[in-house]
């Protein structure tokens, strides 16, 4: 409907602009003569006859018009919704505004869903909707599948694990959204992403290299080889590290550009677990949701589905100088570890010390 709308608000433009052209076809000599010093004036008959074809154009657009218009309201008489229309409302096996999206929950799930207990906010606001701030290499696809594989997945709206605009998301959510998420360290989180696009994605979301990313990883083979590029004496080896740093999703998007409303964000966050005890972590996730002890207890353990091989391991390590450099490109990055600290939401902003 909106294609043929502006498909038919195009046709009368045309018209529109045809008409001028007439005009101007039509008056333009006579306007022009009537300035000019040196043509003569043009005869009477002339110009009668040029207005009179001027006219019938001017009527032949104006019908045109017409047509348009009644083409217009028949279009919108036949897509008017019919009477007794209405928006469907939640029933009892429906997920409902708790999850920000409507769709049909399993028995399995309803049984925790209906289990909830209230749960409030910094703000001490209900929470009636959770939504997790899934920040690339978080271990966001470990617990979307574990909360699969234990029919847990209608508690969280489905949208979360999609690593969502927060700074168009956040302002336009819903009253009564509460968040939560998982944290690591920001420089540990930065090497990982690196090798995450080196080994293209795999095993869990193989995407096969851009162009830009093909050239990046032809230059860097290692996360410290880019990381020491950013203070090289080099000039163009520091551009080609920047345009690297602004090539991989994950490098560029840290917890800053998830948050990035900073402290007015903290009292709609209602739990920030650690990926390094994601085991535990995430059975505390779902108790800080309001789910009973009791339904907790038989859940399988989390299985790390995205995580960086073990043959990878060395490459984590970084020079002095490498570390340095990294932690001021996410230095926003610690910012919000402060803020997750402060908030009471983690025991220390110094993560990679909560995690030995």
């Amino acid at each position: 409907m909106r294609g043929r709308i502006w498909c038919i608000v195009g046709s009368t433009l045309s018209l529109l602009l045809l008409g001028l052209a007439l005009q101007w076809e039509f008056l333009g000599p006579l306007l022009l003569s009537s300035f000019s010093e040196r043509s003569e004036q043009p005869a009477l008959t002339e110009v009668i006859s040029r207005l009179d074809a001027l006219e019938r154009n001017v009527l032949e657009l104006q019908e045109g018009l017409t047509i348009l218009r009644e083409k217009l309201i028949l279009d919108k008489s036949v897509k008017k919704k019919p009477p007794g229309w209405f928006k469907r409302r939640p029933g009892p096996n429906r997920t409902g505004d708790r999850m920000g999206k409507r769709k049909t929950m399993s028995p399995e799930c309803a049984q925790f869903y209906t289990s909830l207990l209230p749960v409030t906010d910094g703000r001490n606001t209900t929470c009636r909707r959770f939504h997790f701030v899934h920040v690339g290499k978080n271990g966001g696809t470990a617990l979307e599948s574990w909360l699969t594989e234990n029919h847990l997945e209608c508690l969280i709206a489905p949208i979360s694990f999609g690593h969502v605009d927060m700074e168009v998301a956040f302002p336009k959510r819903m009253r009564g959204t509460c968040y939560l998420t998982f944290v690591r360290d920001p420089v540990e989180r930065y090497v990982s992403g690196f090798l995450s696009r080196w080994r293209e994605g795999c095993p869990a979301h193989c995407t096969p290299w851009t162009r830009a990313e093909e050239r990046v990883f032809q230059m860097f083979q290692t996360p410290n080889d880019l990381a020491e590029a950013f203070s090289s004496d080099d000039p163009l080896l520091q551009k080609e590290a920047n345009m690297a740093h602004a090539t991989i999703f994950h490098l560029y998007r840290g917890f800053a550009s998830y948050f990035p409303y900073g402290k007015t964000m903290m009292p709609y966050v209602i739990y920030a677990g650690l990926t390094c005890h994601m085991d535990t972590d995430a059975v505390q996730l779902l108790r800080a949701m309001g789910l009973p002890k009791e339904m907790t207890e038989k859940l399988t353990p989390v299985s790390r589905v995205h995580e960086n091989p073990e043959e990878h391991k060395h490459l984590h390590e970084l020079s002095p100088v490498a570390m340095a450099n990294v932690r001021k490109k996410v230095h926003a990055d610690y910012e919000i570890m402060r803020l997750f600290a402060q908030e009471g939401l983690l025991p220390s902003e110094n993560v990679s010390a909560l995690c030995k």
